[in-house]
Formats: structure tokens, C-alpha cells, sequence
């Protein structure tokens, strides 16, 4: 469990900053639906609430997500539903149920980076990009490569273009967190593609081999295989859920799957 001494609730994002770097142990709060997985005392715990960032709009060629919105929110807006065949709304569906996707928020999730995390993998498909508020905008895999520092993360947004796209996640049971999960999505402007894998059991990664074995070629059993093979080139790791060799073949098994599925498409 963890213990709160404070809350406060800046009226601004500078004012957020400030109060987060005034102590060490001082945390944004974002939803707080996974801080009972472990033992923290915080000092003083910084609510977002007053800034009114769990909007969803279309502007300029991205779609722009807040970092309150919640994955209730993400799960329930037409916009969301409608981009990229649903794939982040088939995504979310697993996770738990309603009153937990109600209360986990896309900025906690995205900035904590977990392993687990069924959003990742899906958004770095997507090719998303982050702004926080001292970092400023970057793509999101440059984000979860960077070590973590403090600061707020302000928005995710997805790009406005016409993708398809598909999710696979391993589960011993319906609700459980994934043993490892996949996504994939090609461009249907560039036909790029984008492969990542998540719950290696670190954080999510795309398949850095992925879209130059498959944009612009046809799509085979060959290069299919060339995909699973780079595949096995990621780090995979052990641990009471599973090992890493079962992880890494049934990554492969989950990428062939999405592939197959964006290609019918």
C-alpha cells in the first residue's frame, strides 16, 4: 500500500513543476490505480485536476490526447473508436474491467513506462509522439528510451492519417496482465510498417528490422519470417509468469497473427 502526507492541486503546469521538484519524494498523481502494487511513502502527492487536461481533439494533422484522459474516456470517445480499425480500443478491453480502466490515466501509464502495459505497444505502432512539460514534444519511442527524470507529461498524440492496425496479447486468464503482447500497424499513406512487443517482461519496443522488411515489398511467407526472426533479436527476460524463451516464441506467434491480420485488411 502506499501513504499520501498531502495532496495539493496546482492551478497551473508551472506551479505542478515546481511543487514536484520541491522534494524528492513529492509524486504527480495520475489515477494511482497501480501504486498498491508496492510500498511508497509520498510526500505529497500533485493532482493535475485543476488543469483541465483530460481533453481529446483533432487538430492540425494529430489527434491529441490529455494526459488526465482516462482509458474509460479513450474506451468510450467516437474519435478513438473510429482511428486505426479501434486497435486502442481493443487494446484497453482486456485490461481488468470498467471501474479500472475509469480510473487509470493515459499520462501516468505512458510516463511510468510499465512492462505490463497493453497502451505501449499499441501507441508506439501507432507512431505517437509525447510532450511533456520541460522535455517538449518527441516521438515516443525516444521517450521510453531516455532515462526517467521528473517532469510532467502533458499529452499523447496519435497522427491523423489513415492507418490499419491490430493488437495480440497472451493472458492465462481473461483479466490477468499479459505475459507479452504485441502490435502492428502500416501506414496506409507511406505503407510503412511499425511492429512492437511489449511485456518482454520490460517495456515495450518496436521491432527495429520491421518496416524495412516489409514497406514497399509484398507481403510473404519469407518476409514474414525475416519479421519473427528480428524478433528474436529483442531482449526477452524471465520471471515468475513466465521464461524468456516462451516469451520470445510466443511473441513471434502473436506478430504473425497481427500481420496477417493488418495484411487482410
Amino acid at each position: 500500500m502506499f501513504e499520501i502526507r498531502q495532496v495539493v492541486t496546482p492551478e497551473s503546469v508551472e506551479d505542478a513543476f515546481s511543487a514536484l521538484m520541491a522534494n524528492r519524494n513529492n509524486r504527480i498523481l495520475g489515477g494511482c490505480a497501480f501504486l498498491k502494487m508496492g510500498q511508497k511513502l509520498i510526500n505529497q502527492g500533485i493532482s493535475l485536476e485543476k488543469l483541465e487536461l483530460d481533453f481529446i481533439r483533432q487538430q492540425d494533422g494529430w489527434i491529441d490526447i490529455g494526459a488526465a484522459c482516462t482509458y474509460g474516456q479513450l474506451s468510450d470517445n467516437a474519435l478513438i473508436q473510429a482511428y486505426a480499425d479501434g486497435v486502442i480500443v481493443k487494446a484497453l478491453q482486456p485490461i481488468v474491467g470498467v471501474q479500472l480502466r475509469n480510473r487509470v490515466q493515459v499520462g501516468a501509464s505512458v510516463f511510468s513506462r510499465y512492462g505490463f502495459s497493453d497502451f505501449l505497444p499499441v501507441l508506439l505502432a501507432l507512431g505517437a509522439e509525447v510532450t511533456l512539460h520541460q522535455g517538449g514534444r518527441m516521438p515516443l519511442e525516444t521517450f521510453l528510451e531516455q532515462p526517467l527524470t521528473r517532469d510532467v507529461l502533458l499529452a499523447v498524440h496519435l497522427p491523423d492519417r489513415p492507418q490499419t492496425a491490430a493488437c495480440q496479447s497472451l493472458r492465462y486468464t481473461a483479466s490477468d496482465l499479459p505475459v507479452v503482447n504485441c502490435a502492428v500497424a502500416r501506414d496506409e499513406v507511406s505503407r510503412s510498417w511499425r511492429i512492437a512487443i511489449g511485456a518482454r517482461p520490460g517495456r515495450a519496443q518496436l521491432v527495429p528490422a520491421a518496416s524495412s522488411l516489409l514497406t514497399g515489398k509484398a507481403l510473404s511467407e519469407a518476409a514474414i519470417q525475416h519479421v519473427l526472426e528480428a524478433i528474436a533479436l529483442l531482449t526477452f527476460g524471465s520471471n515468475a509468469r513466465a521464461s524468456a524463451d516462451y516469451r520470445q516464441a510466443m511473441a513471434k506467434v502473436l506478430a504473425q497473427r497481427a500481420i496477417q491480420e493488418v495484411a487482410s485488411c
